[in-house]
């Protein structure tokens, strides 16, 4: 048991060393972030002020002061931010973050837009979804950073139901019981930390525990015995995932709306 828990962080282990050297490997020129590192780093670096002046550092040293620098900046980061999110929010998808807007405008005389019932705009220009726009009709756009709600709540309600499956489920199960436990250690693993760091953290933070939650789901879908209640929920799922997708999509991408069109989709 223990030679494979060795193992198995082993394997976390070379993994997350290869992601900095091929990191180190694509990105070897000198770039605006370079003042967060020591001369000696920044030496490694191709166009440097020190390169050649002074003796690169190798490999390790490089990804212990890498790793050192990220966790003490990160730890430095005290002041608020208007689009910062608690961690207990994020599998609900609480507080996505404001990236761009641009004011109302209208479409000038002659060139007229044709915007979708769909609010996809461009996306869809074919009948019979567009409808011809009045020019004095005013548009916003603006792009936010937000989670699917069929998805990020399915994947919610998944882990819940998957961590209590996994301690009080059939014992012809245990398979994916034990499946379902390790990634929901998973899951938490990639959460909780945040419950104990003081910086502003964002929805984006959640994005890998997200992915745990949705392998989650799918695992409990798959466990279902009646096969025709396991399709019909699987077909919901995925068809209200999609049309959450295209309802809520030009939020995502900055299609032109009117102000009505626009508020109907503020979920949050």
């Amino acid at each position: 048991f223990f030679s494979r828990i060795i193992v198995f962080w082993s394997i976390i282990g070379i993994i997350y060393i290869s992601i900095f050297a091929l990191h180190f490997s694509f990105l070897p020129k000198s770039g605006p972030g370079d003042a967060f590192h020591t001369p000696e780093f920044q030496a490694h670096l191709q166009g440097n002020r020190y390169e050649g002046s002074l003796k690169p550092i190798g490999f390790l040293e490089m990804f212990i002061q890498t790793n050192k620098t990220m966790f003490e900046r990160n730890a430095s980061i005290s002041k608020d931010h208007p689009y910062a999110s608690k961690w207990k929010d994020w599998p609900i998808g609480e507080k996505p973050i404001f990236y761009w807007h641009k004011e109302p405008f209208s479409p000038s005389a002659g060139n007229e837009k044709f915007i979708s019932w769909l609010g996809l705009g461009e996306l869809f220009q074919k009948e019979p979804y567009q409808t011809k726009i009045p020019t004095k009709a005013k548009f916003e756009q603006k792009i936010f950073l937000f989670g699917n709600p069929v998805v990020w709540w399915s994947g919610s309600i998944a882990v819940l139901f998957g961590f209590l499956w996994g301690i009080a489920g059939s014992a012809s199960d245990t398979l994916k019981r034990r499946i379902t436990l390790f990634l929901v250690l998973g899951y938490l693993a990639n959460l909780l930390p945040f419950a104990f760091i003081d910086r502003p953290a964002f929805l984006y933070h959640y994005l890998q525990a997200l992915v745990i939650s949705i392998l989650i789901l799918a695992l409990m879908l798959s466990s279902i015995r009646q096969q025709f209640v396991q399709k019909i929920i699987a077909i919901i799922l995925i068809t209200s995932a999609f049309g959450s997708f295209i309802y809520l999509s030009p939020l995502a991408y900055g299609t032109p709306m009117t102000p009505k069109e626009f508020e109907a989709r503020m979920y949050w």
